[in-house]
């Protein structure tokens, strides 16, 4: 393997590592929609849109879809650069004919940047955006995009 190949694949479990370790410090929001596993997926990417979160990963069989992370405080600019980010992650499972179970956990994670290189750091306390408001507007928004 050369040695950018094996730089890339450390990179990348390292984002994976990052990622489930926030994750796991979260607890999801969960409600049952009335609504076909495939209609609920096009919801929640209209309800997520709607309030303005990007979408990064949309994996339809595995039923996950990921957003862009959004700066909470903190630099964005210049040559050194640290900032408080959050991120979603919305999990879709069939729970019978017409329903499907929908749930959004949020990431909370401090990135720091020196020069052109970004290190993610999972942070444990999700109450920077307020309890769970952040979840149940999305879960609405979903609602709304039925």
């Amino acid at each position: 393997m050369s040695r950018d190949r094996t730089r890339a694949a450390v990179a990348g479990l390292a984002l994976v590592a990052v990622s489930a370790a926030g994750a796991a410090a979260d607890h999801p929001v969960a409600a049952t929609l009335p609504a076909s596993f495939d209609r609920a997926w096009a919801a929640a990417g209209r309800g997520l849109l709607a309030e303005g979160w990007t979408v990064d990963l949309a994996d339809a069989p595995t039923g996950t879809l990921s957003t862009g992370s959004r700066r909470l405080q903190g630099d964005a600019g210049g040559i050194h650069a640290r900032a408080r980010r959050v991120r979603l992650t919305l999990e879709l499972t069939p729970a019978g004919p017409d329903r499907t179970r929908v749930s959004v956990r949020r990431q909370l994670f401090e990135r720091e940047r020196a020069l052109w290189v970004e290190r993610d750091r999972a942070l444990v306390s999700a109450d920077a955006l307020g309890g769970d408001h952040v979840e149940r507007r999305v879960l609405d928004a979903i609602r709304r995009a039925l």
